[in-house]
């Protein structure tokens, strides 16, 4: 997998969780609606909210990961 590739892949991985992130809030912040369609909308939406943490963490590690390749690369290069 080129550089480049795993930097977008990261990214898009980033802007879903993020994504995620905002819709299940915005589910959550309207609890009386989840709690009327299902006693387990609240808990189930908390499970989401808590994936969506997950997902952009490891984004997030991916991102560390390359930009630790291309400073190794550089030195590489010095």
């Amino acid at each position: 997998m080129k550089i480049d590739n795993a930097m977008q892949l990261a990214l898009l991985g980033l802007n879903r969780s993020l994504a995620g992130v905002r819709d299940t809030a915005g589910q959550i912040a309207g609890t009386g609606q989840l709690q009327a369609e299902s006693p387990a909308g609240l808990a189930g939406a908390l499970v989401e909210l808590k994936t969506y943490e997950l997902q952009g963490q490891a984004s997030a590690q991916v991102v560390k990961t390359v930009d630790e390749m291309i400073g190794s690369l550089f030195d590489d290069k010095a």
